[in-house]
């Protein structure tokens, strides 16, 4: 089953009364919102375990211990689990809103946030919301600009032969180039792997998207064969899902997983390292030491064959586009 991040944080919610969003300040401190800001350090050991879940270094583990720690409180006007519920109950009506372009909760500001294409569309847009049956202190709305794809602006390493295949380089099912995703294991049970090796990418840049045909996948293009398509999650209906907010189909997940020919062509755990920020050559490799729950305001970097090795900070941990 697919499990939005969502889903960790409506777990933390269970365990920590009042709770109503975690996050990174500007400064770097993890700042938690309250509805009782006493409750500050009974808190804290519950948002440790929380970033410590997928831990299994000793770096992370610190990481997270010291985040907890040193934890900053702010007063909740809404719980996150209400900022859900009302996402929820009237996403339809939220995705309908003139312009918006993704719906996601923002746990610094403690409400709903609705993205639409131009700051133009924003007073029409404000008009739409007074609408909706939900508090005005926990919905906002924001120009962000069009989502759009990048396109490319040169041809480097990153779209050539690379072999053994590291995660961000080019890869192709013969429709358009796309990025090879994470060099993975599968797991059998909760302690047997397979022995063969897997990559991730996104379910878009198969053949046939949210549609397991067992297309095979190049690189860098469909000509040099590295693999094919095992798992593709389907398409999902409103009837099936209510987060599905169209008459016609949509899905939860763009992602789908391919299984190598030869796992010897493929390098587990770690990602091409390019030449400076936006950079496009390749110039060694980054180990991938541990898993983290994504919390907003933390820093983060990709690796995209359109934008090269970028950083920046995260937004929203969970979001969805309309």
């Amino acid at each position: 089953r697919v499990r939005p991040v969502e889903d960790d944080y409506l777990d933390l919610a269970a365990a920590l009364s009042g709770f109503g969003g975690l996050y990174f300040d500007d400064a770097g401190r993890l700042t938690v919102l309250l509805r009782d800001v006493r409750q500050l350090e009974g808190a804290k050991g519950r948002v440790r375990a929380f970033l410590s879940k997928f831990a299994r270094s000793e770096g992370a583990k610190t990481h997270a211990r010291r985040s907890a720690e040193a934890l900053r409180v702010r007063a909740a006007k809404h719980e996150f689990r209400e900022l859900v519920a009302w996402q929820h109950a009237h996403l339809r009506d939220l995705s309908r809103i003139p312009g918006a372009t993704f719906v996601a909760i923002d746990h610094a500001e403690n409400r709903i946030v609705v993205g639409v294409g131009q700051q133009g569309m924003v007073e029409a847009a404000k008009t739409a919301a007074r609408a909706l049956p939900i508090p005005r202190t926990a919905l906002e709305i924001q120009a962000v600009g069009d989502i759009k794809e990048t396109a490319r602006t040169q041809d480097t390493s990153l779209y050539e032969v690379v072999n053994p295949r590291p995660a961000g380089v080019q890869i192709s099912a013969g429709t358009s180039a796309c990025t090879l995703g994470f060099n993975v294991k599968r797991w059998i049970t909760s302690n047997t792997a397979d022995t063969a090796l897997y990559f991730v990418t996104a379910s878009h840049c198969s053949a046939d998207q949210a549609t397991l045909e067992q297309y095979t996948m190049g690189q860098p293009s469909s000509g040099v064969s590295i693999g094919y398509e095992v798992v593709d999650p389907g398409w999902i209906t409103p009837s099936q899902n209510s987060l599905c907010t169209y008459q016609e189909n949509c899905f939860l997940t763009d992602a789908s997983l391919f299984r190598f020919y030869n796992s010897t062509s493929a390098q587990q755990g770690l990602i091409a390292k390019t030449d400076g920020s936006g950079g496009l050559t390749i110039e060694g490799r980054y180990a991938v030491a541990d898993v983290e729950v994504p919390v907003q305001g933390a820093y983060v970097y990709s690796t995209g064959i359109t934008s090269g090795r970028r950083g920046g900070y995260v937004r929203y941990p969970c979001g969805m586009v309309v």
